[in-house]
């Protein structure tokens, strides 16, 4: 087993500087420095490694994480940190190049024990620009990751909740506050069964089919999640560790498994050579280990056998008596659905249009493979929504009619049971998706990211409880999934559990600190705990236009900047009234103001503002609750009598 060493991370102070790798925060003479993500970073690792010269390739593989980067970035940002230091190129004081080997930092440097953890970002980040390219949370994998609505202004900000930064120190101090809570089970009992699939390697000579070997890998992943009496990981979480070098049993302790399942796959043609690994991750041993030498018609069984040899190594009773079986297509359709689906988990508009060319490419050659149609499905959700391509109604009929082919060819793939609920969320047909979602459990009770969607479902649908159980779930069976815990922090600040509602949401900016709307909702939270400057600061540090108008029209207005909170409301309504009044109508229901807060209300509930279905459950609308005009806003939602609203109304 190889021995993992890890740093303390530690407070560097030289020549007045101080550079805190706990909060991220840089200082001269106790004044904050402004200084960019990268530079910072790339200052923290060379102050890290000041006893000896830092190469080029080194910075590039632990600053840049192995992206291509050209000489003159690095460069250039050696002069950023310099000039911010008050270094120069001439004297090197305290960055020195090394001609031919790189760079070190030789100032004469003081280490401090690290403060008390600060969740707050500091300067630095505040400048960061956020990252789009984000494998966190794939819209195929879970598309109701966000409780944050996609309306038109919002859209472009959903899909970057997912981002992950390998800023130095987090991941450490992250996953020690889950390991803390968890230790006790770091040796699971035998009956329970867990596992992750990590994402297999690409052997093959080109290394062009990455999206083929991690296609495969999460084709075995899935099946694995239909075992009930099976716990797995979903592949957000266990495909985080791709491409990292650190030892399987640690990866088991993070991930919270007993089991890990590694690969590899070479594709030559039609030909194919897998390798699969099953093992303890408690000491890193072998139980099984397998070669395959195939062709691309036996992929489907291939899997299924994979599966089958698993569940038997593991000793799962299966309660049915046999495991569930690969949907199959043509290999040539298959291929081109594992590359859209990759494709698709870019994020980006081109990337979108690319998945939508191949899939639809795929369903020519096979039009009868219903994964390929729910991905259609979610292809459309996100021109609809993130990317504001579609207008809503014909989104929303392509989706539906996407989902509903899906269906028709396998009433049994859950997946598309959840995009089904989805669309009937924000079409405000809160029974049918009901219904739908828990259609979708009831085929997959095991899956991490369906159980993540049918929490955001309930929570809509006014199910706080439930929804808060689901999400505990999702969160119990897949820690590495930080979307969850912003999502968990929604669900606790509606319920006004503030307290925890701020642990969590600290949490997910911990983990993601360049992730924008994240502050927004801090600064709400701190707003309900009374802690108005403490929120305000949080709304400064908001980076999102959108978001960062809508929480300072709050806080400015707590802390009696009144007009100052005139203008940032006004601003938005300039900006947002024609696809937000529900956001509006909470701004003036923070300041109790009747008039205004009904106006926009009904402005909503005419134009069907689908992010209605969460502003109305904030507690700034409580001053409302025992109105007629308010119980006619909810009665205008087709909302169910078992929503928490009504029930609070009766209670009262």
């Amino acid at each position: 087993m190889r021995v993992i060493t890890v740093k303390t991370i530690m407070i560097y102070r030289f020549n007045g500087f101080e550079f805190d790798a706990v909060n991220f925060q840089a200082s001269k003479d106790n004044k904050a420095l402004s200084i960019e993500p990268l530079v910072f970073d790339l200052a923290i690792y060379l102050l890290e490694n000041k006893d000896r010269v830092v190469t080029r390739d080194e910075i590039f593989e632990r600053v840049w994480k192995g992206r291509s980067v050209q000489d003159s970035t690095l460069s250039n940002h050696i002069k950023i940190l310099r000039s911010a230091i008050d270094d120069d190129g001439k004297s090197q004081l305290l960055v020195k190049t090394v001609r031919g080997r790189g760079y070190q930092f030789v100032a004469n440097v003081t280490l401090v024990p690290p403060k008390r953890q600060v969740i707050e970002p500091s300067q630095h980040l505040v400048n960061s620009k956020p990252d789009y390219l984000s494998n966190d949370q794939p819209d195929s994998e879970n598309p109701l990751s966000s409780l944050v609505r996609s309306t038109p202004s919002r859209n472009s900000y959903l899909v970057i909740f997912t981002l992950i930064i390998g800023l130095v120190g987090l991941s450490y101090i992250f996953r020690q506050s889950i390991n803390n809570q968890s230790d006790s089970a770091a040796v699971f009992p035998e009956q329970e069964k867990s596992i992750a699939v990590l994402a297999f390697r690409d052997m093959s000579a080109n290394q062009n089919q990455n999206y083929f070997a991690e296609g495969i890998s999460e084709e075995i992943l899935n099946l694995l999640a239909k075992i009930k009496n099976l716990k797995v990981i979903s592949r957000t979480s266990s495909f985080s560790y791709k491409g990292k070098e650190k030892d399987i049993t640690i990866i088991g302790k993070e991930l919270n498994v007993r089991y890990l399942i590694e690969g590899s796959v070479r594709k030559e043609g039609d030909s194919l050579r897998i390798t699969v690994q099953l093992i303890d991750a408690n000491d890193g041993s072998h139980i099984w280990s397998e070669v395959y030498n195939k062709t691309m018609p036996d992929i489907f069984a291939l899997q299924d056998e994979i599966a089958e040899v698993v569940s038997k190594k593991l000793k799962i009773t299966l309660s049915r008596g046999e495991l569930p079986k690969t949907a199959q297509t043509a290999p040539a359709a298959y291929v081109l659905y594992l590359e859209a689906n990759s494709v698709f988990s870019q994020h980006t508009s081109e990337a979108t249009a690319s998945a939508k060319t191949l899939v639809n490419q795929s369903i020519v050659i096979d039009d009868s493979y219903a994964p390929a149609w729910n991905l259609l499905s979610n292809i459309y959700y996100r021109e609809t929504t993130n990317l504001s391509l579609l207008d809503s109604q014909k989104g929303y009929q392509k989706q539906r009619e996407t989902a509903e082919k899906s269906i028709a060819l396998d009433p049994t793939f859950a997946p598309a049971y959840a995009s089904l609920a989805r669309i009937d969320i924000h079409q405000w047909k809160h029974r049918s998706a009901i219904r739908n979602i828990n259609k979708s459990l009831a085929l997959d009770a095991g899956n991490p990211n369906l159980i993540a969607s049918a929490s955001d479902i309930k929570f809509w649908a006014g199910y706080l409880k439930e929804s808060t159980l689901l999400i505990n779930e999702a969160i119990h069976i897949d820690p590495v999934t930080y979307i969850n815990y912003f999502n968990s922090a929604i669900g606790l600040f509606v319920s006004k559990q503030y307290t925890k509602a701020l642990e969590e949401i600290d949490k997910y900016i911990l983990r993601q600190p360049t992730s924008e709307v994240a502050r927004a909702y801090r600064a709400f939270i701190l707003l309900e705990l009374n802690e108005y400057e403490d929120a305000n600061q949080a709304s400064q540090f908001e980076k999102n236009g959108y978001w960062k108008l809508y929480s300072q029209s709050k806080t400015l207005y707590a802390l009696g900047k009144q007009l100052e909170s005139d203008l940032a409301i006004k601003d938005f309504i300039r900006k947002y009234a024609d696809s937000d009044p529900s956001t509006i109508a909470d701004m003036y229901a923070f300041r109790k103001d009747k008039k205004n807060t009904y106006k926009w209300l009904d402005k909503a509930v005419e134009s069907r503002d689908d992010y209605l279905i969460e502003t109305i459950q904030y507690p700034s609308f409580e001053f409302l609750h025992q109105e007629q005009r308010w119980r006619g806003i909810l009665n205008s939602m087709n909302l169910f009598d078992e929503h928490w609203l009504y029930k609070e109304i009766e209670s009262e």
